[in-house]
C-alpha cells in the first residue's frame, strides 16, 4: 500500500495546509490512511509514503512511532529535516523500529516548486511584508545518496539500473 496524492487530492491537501499551518502533508496522509481502519494503526506499517520535501523532525518522529515502512521524498529539508538533512530521527536507537528514507525522487522539480513558492509574495498574510527583489535561482547542487543507501545494489533496486551513474558519481 502506498500513501500518495492524486491530482485532486493534492489541491485539497494544499488548501487544508494553507488553512492549518501545523497540519503537515505527512499528517494529512496518515489521517487519510487511517480514516477507515477503526483505530488500527498497524496499517501504516504496510505503507510507503511519498512526499515532496523530507519530513521535518516532528513528522519523522510520528512516522517512526507509527512504524511506517519507507519514505520517499523529493528534496532535502535543510532547516528542519528529520531524515538525514539535520537529524536522523528515522534511524538509530529508540523504542520504535527504524525506517528507510530515499531522497531524490523528482528532486529538481521539488526544489524548483519550493523556490517558485518562496519567491512570491503572500497576499493572504495579515501584514504583508514586501520582499526585496527576489530572483529565482536555477542552479541545483548535486547530492550524495551514499548516506541513504548502503550499496550500489540497494541503489539500483530503489532508483533503477539506468540511474546507477548517479550513485557512482555521488
Amino acid at each position: 500500500m502506498s500513501i500518495k496524492d492524486t491530482g485532486s487530492d493534492h489541491f485539497k491537501h494544499m488548501q487544508e495546509a494553507l488553512e492549518m499551518a501545523t497540519r503537515h502533508a505527512e499528517f494529512l496522509a496518515i489521517d487519510e490512511a487511517l480514516k477507515d481502519q477503526d483505530s488500527n494503526n498497524d496499517v501504516i506499517s504496510e505503507c510507503d509514503l511519498y512526499v515532496t520535501v523530507e519530513p521535518c523532525v516532528m513528522c519523522a518522529s510520528a512516522l517512526r512511532q507509527l512504524r511506517i515502512r519507507r519514505v520517499f521524498f523529493g528534496c532535502a529539508n535543510d532547516r528542519f529535516g528529520g531524515c538525514g538533512s539535520v537529524l536522523w530521527i528515522n534511524q538509530g536507537p529508540g523504542p520504535d523500529p527504524e525506517y528507510k528514507c530515499y531522497p531524490g525522487f523528482y528532486r529538481e522539480e521539488a526544489i524548483m516548486l519550493l523556490r517558485k513558492f518562496y519567491v512570491q509574495e503572500n497576499e493572504k498574510a495579515p501584514v504583508p511584508h514586501t520582499k526585496k527583489v527576489r530572483e529565482l535561482k536555477y542552479n541545483i547542487e548535486t547530492m550524495s545518496y551514499k548516506h541513504y543507501v548502503q550499496s550500489l545494489e540497494e541503489f539500483i533496486q530503489v532508483y533503477g539500473k539506468e540511474n546507477k551513474e548517479i550513485y557512482i558519481n555521488s
